[in-house]
C-alpha cells in the first residue's frame, strides 16, 4: 500500500508504526505510542516529502505562472487601448452615440 495524504487516515496503528520504522522516523522510546501520535508523525513526514517535491519541480511551475501573468497583462492593456479609442470616438462625435443606440 502506498501512503499518501489522502489515505493516511485509513491505516491502522500497526501499519503506521511499521511504515515509520521502515523510513527510520519512528521514535517509540521518547513518548507513549498511540494512533494519534503515529498519525501526526506520518502526516508531517508526507507533508515534508510533498513540499520537497514541489520545491524541486517549482522552477518550471513558477515560469509558467509568470508567462501566464504576462499574457493576461498584455490582453488587459489591449482592452484598455480599445476602450480609450471608443471613448475618444464618443467624445469627438455626437452621431456615434446615436449610431450605437440604433445598432443595439
Amino acid at each position: 500500500k502506498q501512503f499518501t495524504l489522502e489515505n493516511v487516515h485509513d491505516f491502522s496503528t500497526y501499519e503506521l508504526r511499521q511504515e515509520l520504522k521502515q523510513r527510520g522516523k519512528f521514535c517509540g522510546a521518547d513518548a507513549k505510542v498511540n494512533h494519534e501520535i503515529l498519525l501526526k508523525s506520518m502526516i508531517a513526514l508526507l507533508v515534508d516529502e510533498r513540499d520537497a517535491k514541489q520545491s524541486a519541480a517549482g522552477s518550471p511551475n513558477a515560469l509558467f505562472k509568470s508567462e501566464a501573468a504576462n499574457i493576461v497583462s498584455k490582453e488587459r492593456a489591449e482592452r484598455k487601448k480599445a476602450a480609450i479609442v471608443r471613448s475618444k470616438q464618443r467624445l469627438s462625435s455626437a452621431k456615434y452615440l446615436e449610431e450605437k443606440k440604433r445598432a443595439n
